[in-house]
């Protein structure tokens, strides 16, 4: 068995791994099987093809989940503002796309984060046909008079 934190090897009576001290089973960095480093991303070792499907199901630090609440309230305030203040509206848009993806990256399956950009991409939309239902209001209102 190895260490799931650092990759070294143990005992397979130890509680925690003398390199690191890390707890038993904690960690998602390397393969509890070869002590390879594996992706979060994939659901086998690419050496020994065990399964580490755990490796998603690491608790996120709150900093993560912050991270993908600002971004979550970003998305939210983009579509709020775009009635109020259209470019601020956009810019909180993009913020929450960036801040989404960012997040994203640091959690692997984060809902909050997915939301964000969801909402992001929304408040673009959202710029882009209210910025041509304008033009369109104005070539019509030039064609009356």
């Amino acid at each position: 068995m190895y260490c799931k934190n650092c990759g070294s090897k143990m005992d397979d009576i130890a509680v925690i791994c003398v390199k690191c001290g890390a707890p038993k089973g904690q960690g998602f960095k390397y393969c509890m099987e070869c002590g390879n480093e594996v992706s979060p991303l994939k659901d086998t070792c690419d050496n020994c093809g065990c399964s580490i499907v755990y490796n998603a199901l690491q608790p996120a630090s709150s900093n993560d989940n912050a991270l993908s609440i600002i971004g979550l309230v970003l998305g939210i305030a983009s579509l709020i503002l775009l009635f109020v203040i259209p470019l601020l509206g956009l810019a909180c848009g993009i913020a929450a796309i960036i801040i989404g993806k960012i997040a994203s990256e640091k959690r692997y399956g984060d809902s909050f984060a997915k939301a964000a950009v969801i909402l992001g991409i929304a408040s673009i939309v959202v710029f882009l046909l209210r910025l041509v239902a304008t033009f369109a209001f104005l070539s019509m209102l030039s064609d009356l008079l």
